[in-house]
């Protein structure tokens, strides 16, 4: 993780003179957006883009199991009794 947080700031200072956190949004998106378009190309062998799913994996993590995404976006309800357990609907 330290690497690809260090290569961040490196490719930023290459950019613009600063570290990553201090560049514009869009500056930050044009370091990312090749590692997002290669990950999403499913091209996650180099280090870098191995990172950014990394990354990316553990953002999501981290906001569906917070109050934000889990309560308010996802509507978990928490551990409620069920009258009945719903039928398996897909196709086996």
């Amino acid at each position: 993780v330290s690497d690809g947080l260090r290569w961040l700031d490196e490719d930023a200072r290459r950019m613009a003179n600063r570290r990553f956190v201090a560049l514009s949004e869009q500056q930050q998106l044009s370091i990312l957006q090749p590692l997002c378009d290669a990950a999403d190309a499913g091209k996650t062998e180099g280090r870098l883009t191995q990172f950014f799913v990394f990354i990316k994996a553990l953002t999501a993590d981290g906001y569906y199991t917070s109050q934000i995404g889990l309560i308010e976006e996802l509507g978990y309800k928490g551990n409620t009794v069920l009258a009945s357990y719903p039928e398996c609907v897909h196709e086996h």
